[in-house]
């Protein structure tokens, strides 16, 4: 397994409101996701829902996926 992190920050000067982002791993099957408060990981569709990120905030996604029998025999 591999466990690795998506960060979004807002480095703008207002809010971002109904942020969507999708992350899906390549030769890996996504096996757990662990999202802040206040937002949402969809596990089949590899979404995450951000409702609101304030200005100058950032939000840690944080993803374990079991990777391919045959990419990991290849490494």
């Amino acid at each position: 397994t591999v466990t690795y992190t998506v960060t979004v920050q807002n480095t703008g000067a207002t809010d971002m409101t109904g942020v969507y982002i999708t992350d899906t791993p390549t030769n890996a099957k996504l096996v757990t996701a662990t999202a802040p408060a206040g937002t949402v990981f969809n596990m089949e569709s590899s979404q995450w829902y951000i409702p609101t990120l304030p200005a100058g905030e950032s939000r840690v996604l944080t993803l374990t996926a079991q990777v391919d029998s045959d990419l990991a025999a290849s490494t």
